[in-house]
Formats: structure tokens, C-alpha cells, sequence
């Protein structure tokens, strides 16, 4: 990931479609050598601060939240059965999905299709304050504690360290990491 986002550096506008298709390539392709039937596959969600901007990109259900003048807004949507059949049919159509099921992903890295990356950009403000996170935390802590824990803080390991903390409380051992950002200024 890293050799692929310094390739692309030196453009002021990256090509993240392009980054996730070859990411996801390489993900499909050890999977392969890992279980030839059924492979791997992983989430992924790349932010890029650049001329005052948050550029994101993402796909599946590791997320990204913005914490700005006190209220948390989740800017990313979780690639799931869930999500997509809401998305088709109406957010207030019954959705009957099995507990095992209900977040199996619809979109991730290493799926044998190019993954359709989601895209985003936002101006930033000082003071604002980011959250990328692995659902091993949003499974785990509720938006509000998140909101608190973000606002709480003065620097953003602190906060990080809080969040990770609290949902391996709760049980989220194996995936609970995350990126705190806190935007000082512009």
C-alpha cells in the first residue's frame, strides 16, 4: 500500500480507484496461495490530507468518522447484506437476515471483481478530528462514547488509546484498531 501511495504522491489528484484495484489484485492473488477455493479478502479505508481537504476512499466495513463542532457524522458506509439490501429496497423495508449473515460483506479488497471504491471529499476546519476504525471498535462502542472519547482529549493517541481500550473491554480483541487525526489547523 505504501509503494502504491508514494507512486502516486507526486499527482495532486490521486486515483484511488486505481490504488484499490491493484491493492485488491495483489490481496486476491496471496489469497490464492493462502486457500486457492476460497481466498482472503479485507477492508480498507485510505484518507488523504491535502490543500485543506479530506480525500477518502473506502471499501467495506471499517470506517471513517468526522468529529466536527461537537457532533460525530460516520462518512463512510459499511459494504454489508445489510446496508445493500436497505440501500435497494428503502431504509424502512424488513430486512430478515440472520444474525451470521446480516454483516457479510458486499465489497472488500481481494474479491475476484475490481471493488468499487467509495469517494469522498470534505474541506477541513481546525479543530476538526477524524476516526478511522476497524468494525473490532464500532462493534463495541456506541457513536456517542466515540463522539466523547474523540472530545475528551487534547491529542489524538490519548483518544485512540481510550477507544481501543473500551472495546476490548467488550470483547474486541482481535480487530480493534484505528487512526485518530486531530486537525490543529488549515
Amino acid at each position: 500500500l505504501l509503494a502504491l501511495a508514494r507512486k502516486q504522491s507526486a499527482n495532486d489528484d490521486w486515483d484511488f480507484q486505481t490504488l484499490f484495484e491493484s491493492i485488491s489484485q495483489q490481496v486476491a492473488s496471496l489469497g490464492k496461495t493462502i486457500d486457492a477455493t476460497f481466498g482472503i479478502g479485507t477492508t480498507l479505508t485510505v484518507a488523504r490530507l491535502y490543500h485543506k481537504r479530506l480525500h477518502l476512499a473506502h471499501v467495506g466495513d471499517s470506517g471513517c468518522y468526522l468529529w466536527r463542532d461537537r457532533i460525530l457524522e460516520k462518512l463512510t458506509l459499511d459494504h454489508t447484506l445489510e446496508n445493500e439490501f436497505k440501500a435497494r429496497h428503502g431504509r424502512s423495508a424488513a430486512v430478515f437476515l440472520s444474525a451470521r449473515t446480516r454483516n457479510a460483506l458486499t465489497r472488500c479488497i481481494g474479491q475476484a471483481a475490481p471493488p468499487e471504491a467509495d469517494l469522498l471529499m470534505r474541506p477541513l476546519r481546525a479543530s476538526d478530528r477524524l476516526l478511522l476504525c476497524s468494525d473490532g471498535i464500532t462493534r463495541f462502542v456506541r457513536e456517542n462514547e466515540l463522539a466523547q472519547l474523540l472530545a475528551d482529549t487534547a491529542n489524538p493517541a490519548d483518544s485512540l488509546d481510550g477507544i481501543i481500550a473500551l472495546a476490548s473491554d467488550r470483547g474486541g480483541h482481535d480487530n480493534a484498531t484505528g487512526v485518530a487525526i486531530f486537525v490543529d489547523s488549515v
